[in-house]
């Protein structure tokens, strides 16, 4: 009996030690990816001739998202903000620049959102345009930067989606966009579901709120109600 016991306890180490392992070799991975979607992402704000991989950069950071909890998320989140800056305040005409607090806010703020996503991500599901809102919500946080249209508009100023949507929508409706494709190529690659729409979310608080109201109705019955009792008639 104790030497079964032993060897069940051997295995679980062993079981905890692999995942561990694996874990530890796909976080690895996603970073290696990340350090490349960081290039790819400050090449695209550096030159407008390569404008176009702005549309796959946010691929390895949207699956970091899906695949992760919120604390390795924020991590990812924060490798591929440093990374950014990194590369994007180097070279002879660096297009962030080279200043500490800089750096902090493209840290910061690239954690915040990835931990932020991957919490929704739990709880709705993987879903492009919810991804694609916070990301705008992350430019309006990034404005310190001094970018003139933000991160993601900023690698579409010479093609016609800046000259079509930019000026006629707003520079955030681009990085709205930009960031909606790369997350719906991501759902599409990784077969995905997309995660719940309103008119489902509306429909669970409906069912939610019909069966509480349901299950409070018999007890509300069994609550004695006083009645009045008669007075005696007069002597």
């Amino acid at each position: 009996m104790y030497i079964s016991e032993v060897r069940l306890v051997c295995a679980r180490k062993q079981t905890a030690k692999d995942e561990f392992s694996r874990a530890c070799a796909q976080f690895a991975v996603v970073a290696s990816s990340l350090v490349l979607s960081a290039l790819v992402m400050a090449a695209a704000l550096q030159s407008s001739s390569v404008s176009w991989l702005a549309w796959v950069g946010l691929l390895p950071l949207f699956l970091a998202i899906r695949i992760f909890g919120p604390l390795r998320a924020a991590l990812a989140g924060a490798v591929w903000g440093a990374c950014l800056y990194g590369f994007a305040s180097s070279g002879p005409d660096p297009s962030i620049a080279p200043q500490f607090p800089a750096f902090v806010l493209l840290v910061y703020l690239l954690g915040v959102y990835a931990a932020c996503a991957s919490l929704v991500t739990r709880a709705i599901g993987f879903n492009p345009i919810v991804l694609a809102i916070g990301w705008i919500l992350l430019e309006s946080g990034l404005k310190p930067l001094n970018l003139h249209y933000g991160l993601l508009a900023s690698t579409q100023t010479d093609g016609l989606l800046h000259a079509w949507f930019g000026r006629a929508l707003g520079y955030l409706f681009v990085a709205f966009l930009v960031a909606y494709a790369n997350a719906s190529l991501l759902a599409f690659l990784t077969q995905a579901r997309w995660g719940v729409r309103p008119r489902q979310v509306l429909t669970k608080l409906v069912e939610v709120e019909v069966r509480r109201i349901t299950q409070a109705i018999p007890r509300v019955q069994k609550i004695a109600i006083p009645q009045a009792h008669p007075r005696a008639p007069p002597a």
